[in-house]
C-alpha cells in the first residue's frame, strides 16, 4: 500500500536535490525522534545500533539526494529504509558469533 506523496514531502526531495543543507536539518529534526524510536523496537541491543541505523539512514538520504525518487510518502520512505538497515544489523550480529569461532578443528 503507497501513501501519497504530500506536497510538503515534494518541496523537501527539490530542495534536497538542490543541495539545501536547512531542509535536509527539517527533515533531519522532524523524523528523527519517531525513526530512533521504532528502529529501538527492532535492535534492542546494543542501544546505540538504533541511533547508527537512522543515522545511516540519513547519510545515504544525503549522498543520493540528487536522484532520490520517493514514489509516496517521505515517511513511508524513511520508515522503511530504516527497517531495512535494522535487518541487515540484526543478520551481521547473528553471523558475528559464528565468524569469531573460525574452523573448528
Amino acid at each position: 500500500m503507497a501513501f501519497p506523496i504530500s506536497a510538503s514531502d515534494e518541496q523537501y526531495l527539490a530542495a534536497l536535490a538542490s543541495g539545501n543543507e536547512a531542509a535536509f536539518e527539517a527533515l533531519f529534526t522532524h523524523h528523527y525522534p519517531g525513526l530512533r524510536r521504532y528502529a529501538a523496537t527492532l535492535l534492542r541491543y546494543p542501544s546505540d545500533a538504533a541511533e547508527d541505523a537512522v543515522a545511516g539512514v540519513f547519510c545515504t538520504l544525503w549522498a543520493n539526494r540528487a536522484r532520490l525518487a520517493v514514489a509516496g510518502s517521505l515517511a513511508a520512505c524513511l520508515y522503511t529504509a530504516v527497517k531495512y538497515r535494522a535487518f541487515d544489523r540484526l543478520r551481521e550480529q547473528r553471523r558475528t558469533p559464528l565468524d569469531a569461532l573460525g574452523e573448528l578443528p
